[in-house]
């Protein structure tokens, strides 16, 4: 296809700034990485006495549990130490108080200053398929409404234990009971202000904490698991930090490797095919290349759910959705966001993990199963599938048979789609494949349709957003562009009508006993979950020393914060400005795809898989420009893409 002299033009630009963005984020980062998994422990119960039906086989298992003895030099209880969110003293003060009122004594005070998850933690030896006693004292204030308080946990097990927000001045007795597993031989207990991904301000205090092994539990006491990913590295000789871990020769090796392999693939593919002579397929013989397509498929599926039930993927993200999936499936929707669990993801996605619950209970399938591993991949692996489908049915529109088969396969055998999805076990695929359809509805003028499929990605992920100045600017395209501006004004108010009907809907099962306008809370609490100019993302910020720093850490005279928001409104600006001048539909790919990138590079809070969905934007683009430089910068940008994960993983 020959393009356009102001086409030409005007992306040769945008491809040049796409070029520099990879080189910038394309490096890993010098700075601090972190990765923490959640230690959430719900369920079990707080009582204002002691139990006496059960009988001891052991002494207290920890040193040091009264707080009588004091490190002269941190000021700390012997035995114990400092495991926060945020290490600062100005975030969190720990301390060592004697409560006059009551005869506890010396006890741990936690005051969080900013909104932290503050914990006090100690390893302990422990014996395999044993029932545990763990139990202490806890008081509480100024934790608000809703915030995880204080608590006694396990870290980084299933299940929950409750917390306490204020206690009115008293101390109250805590306890649960809990089982190891075979092969277990350490827990690590918490006292804790603050949970994962939800912290909080306020105060808590601590003492006289008990663990101790049982025979039995009392008659009306559920133990909880006590298996736990957590691993204390006080014992070793040195911590290893993932910052050391991305630096570590062999993940460089295996990436490049990977990458390298990616390149020639997709060399081999474009040589072959683009040989009008020697291609691998001729355009008449169609069955030929159905039965490849269906060979694609069937591999890319297969390759799929193999990863995905030999690698667990990112703790973190498999643990929230299974215990999302169990929850849900046990308890329903409509008290799911009342704080009582950790929950980030908005509604939409919780549908999905419902259905999946009701398998898991249907099936009885073990929740550390191989088939609960791919059964929580699933919906991601078959959104995949779909992509590919999807990038073949668009592309055996605009071009031959054998060249849609091509890129069909580039994206069955990506090895991006395949880390994210299968070995990562996120769900960033289903996103993709909502925004795709969308756009292409918009470019097949079904407005309606675009918005109505938008909605529902906005209900999956907040990250589609990003794609919300997109439907924006095809409106005011629309509008600059129809002599009927009536007609064009109709249509706008139509499809923004349906879509808030269409959300309101989506989250009435969720609304429980929250007030009215609790979704945006919801929202905004998730965006800035992660208050820092980089969450691993290899970005500007993060080659600047900003990975887990603060975001309102001063940077060239401003917080990051608001250099971020300042490139956002940029990066958005030139998108706007690019797509009302060129006068082309065709390039609302290119400019989704700008618009993610150029958030990802230049914004804060960025996560490293965000810029995922601009790699297929750059697929469309090409489909409709058939420029080469565009489909090698969408090659391009997944080797960054697994660069990046693949370190963080």
């Amino acid at each position: 296809m020959i393009l356009g002299k102001t086409y030409t033009k005007t992306s040769g630009i945008f491809i040049a700034i796409a070029i520099i963005l990879s080189l910038i984020f394309i490096s890993p980062t010098t700075s601090n990485a972190k990765a923490f998994s959640p230690a959430e422990s719900p369920a079990i119960g707080v009582s204002d006495t002691v139990d006496q039906n059960t009988v001891a086989s052991s002494g207290n298992l920890l040193t040091n549990p009264n707080m009588e003895e004091i490190d002269g030099d941190s000021g700390l209880p012997v035995g114990w130490e400092k495991d926060s969110w945020l290490t600062g003293d100005e975030d969190t003060v720990f301390s060592i108080e004697d409560d006059e009122q009551s005869d506890i004594g010396h006890c741990l005070h936690i005051k969080n200053i900013s909104p932290n998850d503050a914990r006090l933690i100690q390893t302990i030896s422990v014996s395999s398929n044993k029932l545990y006693k763990i139990s202490g004292m806890i008081k509480a204030k100024g934790v608000p409404n809703g915030n995880v308080g204080a608590s006694i946990s396990v870290l980084n097990i299933k299940d929950n234990v409750l917390d306490l927000d204020d206690t009115y001045g008293e101390w109250q007795h805590f306890e649960f009971y809990g089982n190891t597993v075979g092969g277990q031989t350490s827990i690590t207990i918490a006292l804790r202000l603050g949970g994962y991904s939800n912290e909080t301000v306020g105060e808590a205090w601590f003492d006289n904490i008990s663990i101790v092994e049982y025979d039995q539990a009392p008659s009306d006491v559920i133990p909880i698991s006590l298996e736990s990913t957590y691993q204390d590295s006080s014992d070793d000789e040195e911590e290893i930090t993932q910052q050391e871990l991305i630096k570590a020769p062999q993940t460089h090796a295996t990436i490049i490797l990977v990458s390298l392999l990616w390149m020639l693939l997709c060399y081999t593919i474009s040589k072959r095919v683009f040989n009008r002579q020697h291609g691998l397929l001729t355009n008449k013989n169609k069955p030929e290349i159905s039965n490849v397509l269906i060979i694609v498929f069937a591999s890319a599926l297969v390759i799929r759910l193999v990863l995905a039930a030999t690698s667990y993927g990112y703790t973190t993200d498999i643990n929230c959705f299974k215990g999302w999936a169990d929850h849900l499936a046990n308890n329903g929707t409509w008290s799911f966001y009342d704080g009582s669990i950790f929950a980030d993801y908005p509604p939409g996605y919780m549908y999905v993990l419902l259905i999946l619950g009701f398998i898991q209970d249907v099936f009885a399938i073990p929740m550390d199963s191989s088939s609960m591993l791919v059964l929580i991949k699933l919906p991601a692996i078959i959104a995949d599938v779909v992509m590919v489908y999807f990038v073949y049915s668009i592309a055996s529109r605009k071009m031959s048979s054998k060249w849609a088969l091509a890129l069909a396969s580039l994206v069955a055998f990506s090895p991006a789609t395949i880390l994210n999805t299968s070995l990562w076990g996120q769900v960033d695929s289903i996103l993709v494949v909502l925004l795709l359809w969308s756009g292409q509805c918009l470019l097949d003028k079904k407005n309606l349709k675009a918005c109505i499929i938008f909605v529902v990605a906005l209900l999956i992920k907040p990250q589609a957003l990003f794609f919300g100045p997109i439907i924006l600017l095809w409106f005011i395209y629309e509008y600059i562009n129809n002599v009927n501006k009536r007609g064009v004004l109709l249509d706008i108010l139509k499809c923004v009508g349906v879509g808030i009907g269409l959300f309101i809907i989506a989250i009435l099962p969720f609304w429980g006993t929250q007030e009215p306008l609790w979704i945006f809370g919801k929202y905004f609490s998730t965006v800035v979950s992660y208050p820092y100019a980089s969450v691993n993302a290899f970005n500007l910020f993060a080659l600047t020393g900003g990975n887990w720093a603060k975001d309102t850490t001063e940077f060239l005279l401003l917080s990051y914060k608001t250099w971020g928001y300042i490139f956002i409104v940029t990066v958005v600006a030139i998108g706007s400005w690019f797509f009302l001048k060129s006068k082309d539909k065709k390039h609302l790919w290119l400019v989704s795809a700008f618009i993610f990138i150029g958030i990802f590079t230049l914004a804060h809070n960025m996560h490293e898989r965000y810029i995922y969905p601009a790699i297929f934007f750059l697929i469309m683009s090409y489909l409709e420009t058939q420029d080469k430089r565009i489909l090698l910068l969408s090659v391009g940008f997944s080797i960054t893409f697994i660069f990046n994960t693949g370190v963080i993983l």
